[in-house]
Formats: structure tokens, C-alpha cells, sequence
């Protein structure tokens, strides 16, 4: 569906609704004239293309305003899902990038850190650093090393 939307579409930044119909469904040996017997319209048409976030608009060409949909929302779509023919790709090979979903092309996502220290310590405090009693699983809870009366001494 992308690669005949990509084709119908060419250079034009907009296109109405029914002439993207009428242009798949004219392509030789394209599915869109004839699913399970009946010809593709533009609710089938949005439903396909829901699927890639992609939805009709109302479209302002000059004195016309239609409803359809816009080359610049589907570029993420053609992107995304459609392989790149360059330079140096032999139609053999097809070089297809898929950028993470929200991360612009060329962009560089930071590599996470990790802390230079540990958060917690490996051997966790159980007895009071003043008088080496115990200390209460609720005074290690809260991070203290010593009892309240060591404390005061």
C-alpha cells in the first residue's frame, strides 16, 4: 500500500481523496480495483493508512479545499517502512533504515551512563557503629547506624 501511495503521490504535496482512489485503482496489477470484490474507497483507504498514523485532512490548493491527505504526513510512513534505492544499492540489495519511533534521521540518542558508584552498598549496616549491639530492622530501614540513646552519648 505505501509503495503504490508513494508512487501515486511523485512530487505533489497534497492529493485529494478520490484521485488517490482512482490513480490505485488504475495501476497495472495492483490489488486496489478489485478487494474481495470490491473496489478500494476512502474508508478502507483511511483504515490502511490508519495504521501508520496517518489520517485525512481538509487540504487548501489555492482557491480548492478537498479532503486528503498530505505528502509530509506520510514521509515518516515512506521512511520508515519503504526501502531506499540509492547510489550504490544494486536492485538486489536494498538498504532499509528504520530509525527508533520519534527519533529524527541523523539525530544521535546519548548512550546511558552508569553511576561511577554504587547506589547501595554491597554489605549493609546491622550492627551500631557506637556499641556494636544489633541495630532494629526499622533503624536500617531508615538508613541509621548507630541507636538513638548511642547517639546521645
Amino acid at each position: 500500500m505505501l509503495a503504490d501511495h508513494r508512487s501515486v503521490f511523485g512530487n505533489e504535496p497534497g492529493m485529494s481523496t478520490g484521485t488517490i482512489i482512482e490513480a490505485l485503482c488504475a495501476m497495472d496489477e495492483s490489488p486496489w480495483a478489485d478487494i474481495r470484490g470490491k473496489a478500494l474507497d476512502a474508508r478502507s483507504l483511511s483504515r490502511r493508512l490508519g495504521k501508520y498514523d496517518v489520517k485525512p485532512k481538509l487540504i487548501r490548493n489555492g482557491e480548492r479545499v478537498f479532503r486528503g491527505y498530505e505528502s509530509a504526513e506520510l514521509l515518516d510512513a515512506w521512511t520508515r517502512y519503504l526501502p531506499e534505492i540509492g547510489p550504490g544499492n544494486s536492485p538486489d540489495y536494498v538498504h532499509i533504515h528504520i530509525p527508533p519511533r520519534g527519533m529524527k534521521e541523523g539525530v544521535t540518542q546519548p548512550s546511558p551512563s552508569l553511576p561511577q558508584t554504587s547506589v547501595t552498598s554491597v554489605t549493609p549496616v546491622t550492627e551500631c557503629l557506637a556499641c556494636g549491639e544489633p541495630l532494629a530492622p526499622v533503624l536500617i530501614a531508615d538508613g541509621e547506624h548507630r541507636h538513638i540513646a548511642c547517639d546521645a552519648a
